[in-house]
């Protein structure tokens, strides 16, 4: 067969497989098959835990798995940032070419702070990355400024950043999928915590509060938590004396949770207020649209996700240190209903396919620009 019939294919180098669970392995599980329609093949080279143990054998593998399969391009997903360094070394040991995707920031990340040797080497991985990768993209939606990228390094040409549109959602699973039936009012929260950042507290407070003010049992209502739950918030829930009206779960496959979404009655969305936090839409924000359930949103009212929610009167915004107004929106979402505001213009311009279409693009000028066959 000539080589121009066959797949291109594209060697991922990533810390998840597409089986995984979690959102990063359903988002490499999509993009697989979305770029598999338009000829080009994902191949995943995965860098498992421990990190430090298995980086040279990573790059054995990666650079195994790259040569058997004739790839045409690299491509590291970071965090953690150390797998840029395995995507650069890839491409130099194959003479292939590299491309860097940003999935959080990595000097930008709010996780690290100045002066610490984390951010340190974090400044000398991006560095090394952005002077060596033949592009460097990222998703619209991660805690970057728009115009990082050239003004951090005014040296690099500023057709080498590529940024991505929006992630969105993949609506043909959306709308494939069943709705789960519950028999009370039910608002999930989908997702994890982060300590002193991200956390549950102010919720669970401004819900205990909805609770006593209003006399409302157990059997009319749950508030439910997919994901990661530790001692101090279970504490939390028994102090406040709502552990009847609370239930957890573990993370569950992806598509597990979007009938959980869909049959929901609210989706809960804790973003915080911490300033370093302001930029980030988070990917369950793109899951709770293709449900099409109301969105209660505890976040500075400032942020970039408040603002696309109010925007397209996708639910309800409080402030997290607000816990009176977070019982009030929990009255009137529940007493009043909320409707979701949804049109083909507002689906299309959230769709993953327009991620997708982007990122086949770059894909495309990197192999065609950098031909070494």
């Amino acid at each position: 067969m000539n080589r121009t019939q066959e797949p291109k294919k594209v060697l991922l180098i990533s810390n998840k497989r597409p089986k995984d669970t979690g959102g990063r392995a359903e988002k490499i599980d999509t993009r697989q098959k979305q770029l598999e329609q338009k000829n080009w093949e994902v191949v995943v080279g995965h860098v498992p835990k421990p990190y430090l143990r298995s980086f040279v054998p990573s790059i054995y593998h990666c650079c195994r798995r790259a040569s058997k399969e004739d790839v045409d391009v690299i491509q590291s997903m970071s965090n953690p940032m150390h797998l840029q360094v395995i995507g650069l070394l890839t491409s130099l040991l194959l003479q292939v070419p590299w491309i860097a995707e940003f999935r959080d920031p990595m000097v930008e990340s709010p996780d690290r702070e100045d002066g610490t040797v984390s951010m340190s080497v974090a400044k000398i991985i991006e560095r090394i990355t952005v002077h060596f990768a033949d592009r460097v993209i990222w998703t619209d939606g991660i805690q970057i400024q728009e115009d990082y990228f050239t003004e951090a390094y005014p040296d690099i040409p500023s057709k080498r950043f590529s940024k991505l549109p929006f992630l969105g959602f993949e609506a043909e699973k959306f709308e494939s999928a069943p709705t789960e039936n519950y028999e009370t009012t039910t608002i999930t929260y989908a997702g994890s915590f982060y300590e002193g950042w991200i956390e549950p507290y102010e919720l669970l407070e401004g819900f205990s509060k909805y609770i006593k003010d209003n006399e409302i049992d157990p059997d009319e209502i749950t508030l439910q938590f997919y994901g990661d739950w530790d001692e101090n918030y279970q504490k939390e829930t028994e102090e406040l004396g709502i552990t009847n009206f609370v239930e957890i779960h573990n993370f569950v496959p992806h598509e597990e949770i979007i009938p959980v979404l869909k049959g929901s009655d609210i989706v809960i969305h804790i973003g915080g207020d911490d300033p370093q936090n302001q930029l980030n839409i988070p990917s369950k924000i793109w899951d709770y649209m293709g449900a099409k359930t109301p969105i209660l949103a505890v976040v500075d009212p400032s942020f970039r996700v408040a603002q696309l929610i109010e925007k397209y009167s996708l639910g309800v915004v409080v402030h997290p240190k607000d816990t009176k107004a977070i019982s009030n929106a929990f009255e009137d979402m529940v007493s009043e209903g909320v409707k979701y505001t949804s049109n083909n213009d507002f689906f299309y311009k959230f769709s993953r396919t327009q991620n997708i279409e982007t990122l086949f693009g770059v894909l495309e000028s990197v192999t065609e620009n950098n031909n070494t066959r």
